[in-house]
């Protein structure tokens, strides 16, 4: 049995900009993400417009074939957040985060429940300040990942394809799709 993630138009919309905008980063093609998946190319296409079902399946077949963040997808969608599906994508944090969290309560074994909520957010707090100030000093070295795909009241497009910029240059030229530039 697959369990489907919510329905709503806005959520759709969100996963969809999102599984898009990483298709585009990996430089896949829909062909290949439907043939990675195991799936047909108009049952992606519908996917990936957010017009097909959106199991668990789904996704974690398409983190798989895309190399990316299965639980960030899901939490993404989850907390209208789709900009941290995508910068998740390459370092895996959310699944970090899971398999650490797993790792923890396996470790205590039940005790879980005995913590204060106070000593909880105590610790993840110290703990995201000190990722926090780690991506900072990183940022200053390379600016961090940017899709406009993702973001919301942006533009959405993908990044221009080298032959997308060479027909642009045409047009600059003022040269149309039966003449090429002459190259020296």
């Amino acid at each position: 049995m697959s369990s489907s993630f919510p329905t709503a138009p806005d959520a759709r919309r969100r996963l969809s900009r999102i599984l898009r905008a990483i298709r585009h980063h990996r430089g896949l093609r829909s062909r290949d993400v439907a043939m990675a998946m195991g799936i047909g190319l108009r049952s992606y296409e519908y996917f990936e417009a957010g017009r097909g079902p959106l199991t668990n399946e789904r996704l974690q077949a398409f983190a798989l074939a895309t190399d990316s963040d299965y639980f960030a997808l899901a939490l993404g969608a989850s907390l209208s957040s789709p900009t941290l599906a995508f910068e998740c994508a390459d370092n895996k944090f959310i699944m970090a985060f899971v398999s650490e969290l797993q790792a923890f309560e396996a470790e205590l074994a039940g005790g879980v429940s005995t913590l204060e909520a106070t000593a909880i957010f105590s610790a993840f707090g110290a703990a995201f300040r000190e990722l926090a100030g780690h991506a900072r000093s990183r940022a200053e070295a390379a600016p961090p990942l940017h899709d406009p795909i993702v973001m919301d009241g942006g533009p959405h497009h993908a990044p221009l394809t080298p032959r997308q910029i060479e027909c642009l240059a045409w047009a600059r030229d003022g040269k149309s799709s039966g003449t090429r530039p002459v190259v020296s």
